[in-house]
């Protein structure tokens, strides 16, 4: 066990890890989302060499926004992308021996990507209605079993962003009123969705390092993984 992990954290992994061995018959999903430099990427590293030390067989799915060939990062047709390839890639892991699938992006992070686009008027209302109505198919729904987004302060994320350039970097969404906006459509979606998927948003911005946040994530999930491997049964009497 490495110094930096906490102790207690990883007995409680490893009791998790005996549960779903024992119970589990399929990998527990969980997807990461959430602002742009809130840290999702480094910690989804993280939580997969915290996880494989703890005696997990652990998978990343890794988003694949940086493969598609669409040049246009904020169309429509680019979120369907990102979107499709990233269905096609859970359904394609469901069938493995592994313990816990970690998926960098998925559903909601589309329905986020669609706020933001709508609230853009970069999609129709029947688009985004149709679109919509699609990520929410139960058959999709049901492969993700929580997701955690990573929110960070717009000022913070560019200082993220520009701390290892000598000269400081601007994008299209890499800037303060676009990552306000961001954060906005992630506010609007978690509130239309809080029915729909099982999710905790963590603010990331005062974590100093990869480190802190990554220790939120698990303090957050690992409850949520012992329920989820170890469900409470209810027992009523026969006579009742």
């Amino acid at each position: 066990m490495s110094a930096h992990e906490p102790p207690e954290l990883l007995v409680q992994a490893r009791d998790v890890l005996r549960a779903m061995r024992l119970g589990a018959r399929r990998a527990f999903v969980l997807e990461l989302t959430g602002t742009p430099k809130a840290g999702k990427t480094s910690v989804l590293t993280t939580l997969q060499a915290f996880f494989k030390e703890a005696g997990f067989r652990v998978s990343i799915l890794k988003e694949r926004a940086t493969e598609c060939p669409l040049a246009m990062k904020g169309h429509f047709f680019f979120n369907a992308w990102t979107m499709s390839t990233m269905l096609a890639e859970v359904l394609a892991s469901l069938e493995t021996d592994a313990d816990l699938l970690l998926l960098d992006r998925g559903f909601l992070d589309a329905l986020i990507w669609l706020e933001l686009q709508s609230a853009r008027q970069q999609v129709s209302d029947d688009e985004k209605a149709t679109f919509t109505d699609f990520v929410l198919l139960p058959r999709w729904r049901g492969l993700i079993d929580y997701t955690i987004i990573m929110k960070a302060d717009p000022a913070i994320a560019i200082v993220r962003e520009n701390d290892a350039l000598l000269v400081p970097r601007r994008g299209s969404l890499m800037n303060e009123p676009a990552l306000t906006e961001f954060n906005a459509a992630i506010d609007r979606t978690t509130s239309a969705q809080q029915n729909n998927f099982s999710f905790s948003i963590i603010d990331t911005s005062v974590s100093k390092n990869v480190r802190e946040s990554c220790i939120q994530v698990l303090r957050t999930i690992l409850p949520v993984l012992g329920a989820w491997a170890d469900p409470s049964v209810t027992v009523i009497r026969r006579s009742d």
